[in-house]
């Protein structure tokens, strides 16, 4: 959970923020791993041409001191929400699945 919306994974969230939309954003969010990325490159052309990403709402210069801050709080989220999958949990996921 992010600033009530519920975040699947780190990748799911880094990749909303491409997104302007917040309906599309939420959908993002659910996504993990590959298909995460896989969605957001949908997105590379616009948001690298303007310098902007988003997040509910907000417009956030790429390189300003407010985007950096919201990726702060999102990275402090993974590590102090069991409801945000770890990095290890995620790991092991991806190792039990190629297993199978």
């Amino acid at each position: 959970m992010f600033d009530g919306v519920s975040c699947a994974s780190m990748e799911g969230l880094l990749q909303a923020f491409k997104y302007d939309k917040l309906h599309i954003q939420i959908e993002v969010c659910k996504l993990v791993g590959i298909a995460a990325k896989r969605r957001g490159q949908k997105r590379n052309k616009t948001w690298r041409r303007v310098q902007k990403l988003w997040w509910k709402g907000e417009e956030y210069d790429r390189h300003g001191e407010e985007y950096q801050q919201l990726l702060n709080r999102a990275y402090d989220a993974t590590r102090s929400q069991r409801t945000f999958p770890s990095g290890e949990r995620c790991l092991q996921q991806v190792k039990a699945s190629s297993l199978m």
